[in-house]
Order: C-alpha cells, then structure tokens, then sequence
C-alpha cells in the first residue's frame, strides 16, 4: 500500500521513479529541459499534433484574470510555436508572467485532447516561410498565400510555449 501511494503520489497520478509526473501518450523518461529535441510522445499524437487542429492558448492577464484566444501552431518536439500580432492581449500577459496552457482538441467523435502547461515566451519576429507553411496547413495553399499576403505589412511575433506538463485523452492510451 506504501508503495502504491508513493508510485501514485498525492493526487493519484502515475508517479516516474524519480517522482516526476508520468503522463500517458508521453514517454515516460522525458524531460522538458532537455536541450534537443526527442522523439516523447506516442505516435498517435505526434501524429494528432500535426493536425490542423485549432487550439486555445490560456495566458495569465498581470491582474490574474485568465485570458483564452483560438490560435494555429506548429510543434517541433520541442515546444509550440505561435504568431501573434505585436501588441496583443497575449504578448502583454507574456510580459508579466511567463506562463501557458496550450489546449488542442477535437470537436467531432471520438473526441481526442492533448494538453499542455508550460513556460512561454516571446520570441522574434516570424517571416513569410514558416507563416506560409502554417497558413497552408489551416486554410489550404492557395488560401494561405492568400492570408499571408493580406496580413504581410503586419509585425507577427513568435510565442513559443514549451510543454512542462502534457495531458492527453482519446487515443487509447488512458
């Protein structure tokens, strides 16, 4: 029984040798401050992640009051990147706070989710390549050169949002 509290922990997760927490669809020697990228998660959601699934990004607002917008992303095994508009909501709530959720999921059956809580940050300005690339993904080629053109004169900043925490659900792993 002892030893059942101690691989569950306190709050009845599946606890790593270490103590660390040990999320399904995740491999369980992962470690978030790793320096390179690893190959950490199942490939049914690596291979969910690289949907053109919508996802809700939550920042922290400097009064405490939570802040949740719809934003695209593209994940490199290591952490989320996302474009913003310089002077938004979400790069302000950045800048005194440096924390993120990052909820991606599904809106038809089976419903399918994966979750992650981390730190994030703002980065540099995103060019036209990896803005394309995104836009394609979401609106198709056409409609994403399209985008893109449209919103060109606009400054896009990055927010990159790496996973210390992941939850997922729907794909057979729970």
């Amino acid at each position: 029984m002892e030893q059942e509290a101690a691989r569950t922990g306190a709050a009845g997760r599946d606890r790593g040798e270490d103590g660390g927490e040990v999320r399904r669809g995740v491999r369980a020697d992962y470690r978030p401050d790793a320096g390179e990228a690893v190959s950490i998660l199942a490939p049914e959601v690596a291979e969910f992640l690289e949907g053109a699934h919508v996802a809700a990004l939550a920042t922290v607002r400097p009064d405490g009051r939570p802040h949740v917008v719809p934003v695209w992303y593209e994940y490199d095994g290591k952490e989320f990147t996302i474009s913003t508009f310089r002077g938004t909501q979400k790069l302000r709530n950045l800048q005194a706070k440096e924390k993120a959720a990052l909820s991606i999921f599904t809106t038809e059956l089976p419903y399918r989710q994966v979750t992650v809580e981390g730190t994030a940050r703002a980065g540099s300005l995103i060019d036209n390549v990896w803005r394309e690339r995104v836009a394609a993904r979401y609106l198709g080629k056409t409609a994403g050169r399209a985008y893109v053109s449209d919103t060109a004169d606009m400054d896009h900043v990055a927010i990159h949002v790496r996973p210390l925490t992941w939850h997922t659900e729907g794909f057979g792993l729970e």
